[in-house]
């Protein structure tokens, strides 16, 4: 008998998944786009210090880590639109380090080469750190370093710069275990600008489908808190500083259909599950909504951040989402907890005097004027929570002029990603619109906005170099920050999934989804790229990239299935189609 037939299944696979040499992808550590040396308007305009050079919530890594200034030489550090540039006499030096893993700060967080994702992440889907990349210009020696978190130096080299335009420096990396630190200083008499640095990473051997929702997933395990058990809204921010309740519930969602596709083990899922479960019970609500961000306050406990709302939509996805995970896996118990949460929302309190569903309520316990009137998927989410709440008494209100707000191009889609129906041909029972025909009309307008180029993605999020939050849509001119998620939450509307994983393909090729998941934005006329890993875009891009998984594969869509067969669900459904 083959010895390899005595194996588990499991370990088979493993072999050969890496029985051909697997792919090689750049992993953007740092590109130069984020804030130094903030301009006055700037400053004033975040709150923050004339002169700062570095402003936590702006300056990052693309691996949602934060980074920081090295030597005296430090004030001849000066930041300029995609370089950070030294100008050093003969009498100093100075550079940069990059935190590989967590906050610089903290000491038990570190990257392994031989398993770069989270340690949950099981090992045939983990991979490895093969290389360094620099590019950049100017004269002078540059010294680079990785050490560990004892500042022990694991391992170095030097590179001799002599180029007026951008070069590049490109090494091997020994399989190191507990990296901490990357840096790189410029050695004195240094005149050096540098465009980016980059890691090599190779992946695991694996489909392109399954590798979409592979980086999607990882992009929003970075933001989960292991300590807490809480999602942060970014991955580089601190522990407990600014935590989202939406992005909790759909990692959730996420980690169970991750466990499906063997991305992590059940037992992962489970208790994860049974923790956000638990440690949201404990959050303070309002009118029984959840809040959309928390902090953790100095008693330990998680309570509304200030100046944010107890809201409709975003208890709506978290909900929908831990429900949807119950579902799937089988936790009845859980289930039963969170009808029981649901069920005591005052519904009827919540309504305006039209009896629309209000936004929310604010921090301080008055109701939000604005009304989820407009056609769109947050209000079918918050309609599906309202039949959730109150049962057959519901009057679910939405207006029938299939106008989403702006065109906004998540609008139409996320209801999507956590029910089936909405792909329909036949009018819902709520606007009397045929949502199909008019997300393919939506999505045809996102590819017609921007007809020389095969990106789009006229949505939501982080504004360019992510000072403020930009709202777009077709109906807006001269727009040209577009944020990628829009393209693979429609992905599922094309006709052939194969050109919409081509679409993925090319997004990898120009390096706007990389190993650590899609870019926040991208600008279409400078093509420069926002790296921030944000946890409420990342969780609508690893659902959305489940059900094009599914799709290509034309398999048994888990949530879906759970949506039609938990009983409150499917009623709460069939408000929109019997």
């Amino acid at each position: 008998m083959s010895r390899l037939l005595l194996l588990p299944l499991f370990v088979i696979q493993s072999i050969a998944l890496f029985a051909e040499e697997a792919p090689r992808e750049w992993q953007m550590l740092q590109h130069y786009v984020t804030l130094m040396d903030a301009d006055p308007g700037t400053c004033t305009k975040l709150r923050m210090p004339q002169g700062q050079r570095i402003n936590a919530f702006l300056s990052y890594t693309a691996i949602g880590t934060d980074y920081g200034f090295l030597g005296p030489g430090e004030r001849s550090i000066a930041w300029e639109p995609g370089h950070v540039c030294v100008q050093l006499d003969e009498t100093s030096w100075g550079g940069l380090w990059h935190s590989l893993a967590g906050q610089g700060k903290d000491p038990n967080s570190w990257m392994d080469f031989d398993k770069v994702y989270p340690p949950f992440i099981q090992d045939a889907y983990q991979p490895k750190v093969v290389g360094l990349r620099l590019r950049g210009h100017g004269k002078g020696t540059v010294k680079l370093e990785i050490k560990d978190a004892a500042q022990t130096v694991l391992w170095s080299d030097h590179w001799k710069l002599n180029s007026e335009s951008d070069a590049d420096f490109i090494r091997p990396l020994p399989m190191l275990h507990r990296a901490k630190y990357l840096n790189w200083v410029g050695e004195s008499g240094c005149h050096m600008c540098l465009d980016h640095i980059a890691l090599e990473i190779q992946m695991p051997k694996v489909s392109t489908d399954l590798r979409v929702f592979l980086k999607s997933f990882v992009k929003l395990s970075r933001c989960y808190d292991e300590h807490s058990g809480f999602v942060k809204d970014r991955a580089h921010a601190d522990d407990g500083a600014f935590d989202s309740i939406p992005a909790c519930g759909m990692f959730c969602l996420a980690a169970a259909v991750a466990n499906d596709q063997g991305i992590v083990t059940r037992d992962f899922a489970e208790t994860l599950l049974k923790q956000t479960q638990r440690n949201v019970s404990h959050v303070p609500s309002a009118s029984g909504l959840l809040p959309h961000f928390v902090y953790r306050s100095s008693n330990g406990d998680h309570v509304i951040h200030p100046h944010t709302e107890f809201s409709t939509v975003d208890s709506a996805i978290y909900y929908h989402a831990m429900l949807l995970a119950a579902q799937i896996l089988h936790d009845t118990e859980t289930c039963n907890a969170l009808l029981k949460t649901i069920k005591n929302i005052p519904m009827r309190s919540l309504l305006d005097s039209d009896g629309y569903v209000i936004h929310g309520i604010t921090d301080d316990g008055q109701r939000i004027n604005a009304s989820w009137k407009d056609w769109g998927g947050e209000t079918a989410l918050v309609l599906a929570l309202q039949r959730l709440a109150v049962g057959d008494e519901a009057m679910p209100k939405m207006r029938t002029d299939g106008k989403a707000w702006q065109s906004t191009g998540f609008i139409p889609e996320i209801q999507s990603l956590f029910f089936p129906g909405f792909d329909r041909e036949t009018p819902d029972l709520v606007s009397q619109q045929n949502w199909l025909a008019l997300r393919r009309d939506y999505l045809r307008r996102q590819r017609d906005y921007f007809a020389s180029s095969e990106l789009f993605g006229l949505s939501a999020g982080e504004a360019r170099r992510g000072i403020g939050y930009l709202v777009s849509g077709t109906d807006l001119k001269d727009q040209t920050i577009i944020h990628p998620h829009y393209m693979l939450m429609s992905a599922s509307l094309w006709p052939d999934s194969n050109e919409a994983c081509a679409l993925m393909e090319q997004l990898e090729r120009i390096g706007a989804l990389q190993p650590w998941g899609m870019v926040e934005n991208i600008d279409t006329r400078t093509k420069e790229m926002l790296p921030m890993i944000g946890s409420l875009n990342a969780g609508f891009e690893a659902l959305a990239a489940y059900h094009l998984l599914i799709k290509q594969r034309n398999g048994k869509d888990a949530i879906y299935d759970g949506a039609q067969s938990q009983a409150e669900l499917a009623s709460a459904l069939k408000i929109f189609y019997h």
